[in-house]
């Protein structure tokens, strides 16, 4: 359902399925919203766009000290382990995820699908298992516009092109600040131990450590970067595997 208020100290152990647009543990569709010292646990499964395992869309709210166990399955766009999309200044703070994450279609993440308008993680992690398509991530599949601070992710990733350990594919001006990854991440084309691919965007004082495994543009750190974005004081120290 709509929730325009505010959620605290609340929880839900819940089997949701359902042919909707916003599928989430706790609430499908966050505006405007707090939501706060609350977690989900069950399997939420989103036929449609936008699933999460506490809210499948948060635009203009704010997510603190929140979290989710829950198996979540999503099978079309935007599957995240906390947080399908976030958009509109959409924060979260303190919260993470630890269920199995799994999308059939793009921008999946274990913390967050897809993050747009000015979105802020911090101080977030995942250490959910998360598999996916294009713009898989251990914490968030694809950002635009957004910011991922003091946060990390642990789970190993799977995913086809633009898989990374931390984000898959963050975009126009988006930056990951502080934060690392420590999963094994394999895909086809642009994988990275951290970012699959990088565009307008900023990296900095970051770190990988685990494997990555890919057919083309695959990196320790970075699968590609593009001429316009800024890596610094950032590492990657796992194996890296390329080629057929």
């Amino acid at each position: 359902g709509l929730l325009v208020g505010n959620i605290k100290d609340s929880y839900a152990n819940v089997d949701v399925g359902g042919n909707v647009d916003y599928a989430g543990g706790l609430v499908g569709n966050a505006f405007n919203s707090l939501i706060e010292n609350s977690h989900t646990n069950g399997v939420i499964t989103g036929r449609n766009d936008n699933t999460g395992g506490l809210v499948g869309y948060a635009a203009k709210s704010k997510i603190r000290g929140s979290y989710s166990d829950a198996v979540v399955n999503g099978n079309h766009e935007n599957t995240g382990g906390l947080i399908g999309f976030a958009t509109l200044g959409a924060n979260i703070v303190r919260s993470y995820s630890t269920g199995r994450v799994t999308g059939d279609n793009n921008n999946t993440g274990g913390l967050v699908g897809f993050a747009t308008a000015d979105s802020v993680i911090d101080r977030s992690y995942s250490d959910s298992i998360v598999e996916g398509n294009d713009n898989t991530g251990g914490l968030v599949g694809f950002t635009v516009q957004s910011t991922i601070s003091n946060s990390h992710a642990i789970g190993s990733v799977v995913g086809n092109d633009f898989v990374g350990g931390l984000v898959g594919y963050p975009d126009a001006h988006s930056a990951v600040v502080n934060s690392y990854a420590e999963g094994n991440v394999s895909g086809f084309e642009s994988i990275g131990g951290l970012v699959g691919w990088v565009d307008e965007s900023v990296v900095e004082g970051s770190y990988a450590s685990g494997s990555t495994k890919g057919r083309e543009n695959v990196g320790g750190l970075v699968g590609f970067s593009t001429l316009n974005s800024l890596i610094k004081n950032s590492h990657g120290t796992g194996l890296v595997a390329g080629g057929s």
